[in-house]
């Protein structure tokens, strides 16, 4: 008389497992490829500029000393996020200074960035680090056409790149690409300041770069 009622406790046991899977968030996936919005897909590699470092510009800003002090700050195993904000605070770095728009037109950008952030976003001071890694990266990589690819990682943040073209990247290109995205996509979202967004760097090659 006790079979049908383990059987039964065995069936429900199986379907809250399953249904436990089902619930698990999953890890940060690429976004997919866009469909191709111009006939001229480029069969070479696209070399892309390095960025100049006139005052005033992205480089100069990714010159700042302070980058070096936050990426200090933040190989201590012991740093608290009261810790890095206390460094930044009233600097450029400064998160509670940055103006969150869906969209915004970006005149070093051939379209512009598209902010999505949300309470699952990154975490603004893991999306620093990240900039960090790509701006004190010497050299160049190449980007492979028809693909989405994740070039760093570190804690929530990840970037990547997705392009129909290939592309010969520049690191401190890239870097400049993902501090847009710091500056224009940064919120408060879930307890925490928070990014998420892409920037479109050659619209004719749907060719963009993701803070996911």
């Amino acid at each position: 008389m006790s079979r049908p009622h383990f059987r039964f406790s065995f069936l429900v046991s199986i379907l809250a497992a399953t249904l436990t899977l089902l619930t698990t968030a999953a890890p940060a996936e690429l976004p997919r490829l866009p469909e191709k919005v111009s006939d001229v897909i480029s069969t070479t590699t696209i070399e892309l500029p390095v960025p100049s470092a006139t005052p005033g510009s992205v480089m100069a800003y990714l010159s700042d000393p302070l980058w070096d002090k936050l990426a200090a700050l933040q190989a201590l195993p012991t740093t608290t996020h009261a810790d890095l904000e206390a460094l930044v605070n009233g600097t450029f770095l400064d998160p509670s200074t940055r103006f969150f728009k869906p969209e915004i037109d970006d005149p070093t950008a051939q379209d512009y960035i598209t902010c999505n952030t949300h309470g699952g976003s990154p975490v603004y001071w893991d999306v620093a680090g990240v900039v960090n890694g790509m701006r004190n990266t010497e050299g160049s990589f190449i980007h492979w056409g028809g693909s989405c690819v994740e070039y760093r990682h570190l804690n929530t943040a990840h970037a990547g790149i997705c392009s129909w073209a290939t592309y010969l990247v520049p690191w401190t290109t890239y870097a400049t690409f993902s501090t847009s995205i710091l500056d224009l996509c940064t919120r408060w979202e879930g307890g925490t300041y928070r990014v998420g967004g892409q920037y479109i760097f050659d619209e004719r090659q749907a060719s963009y770069t993701t803070i996911f």
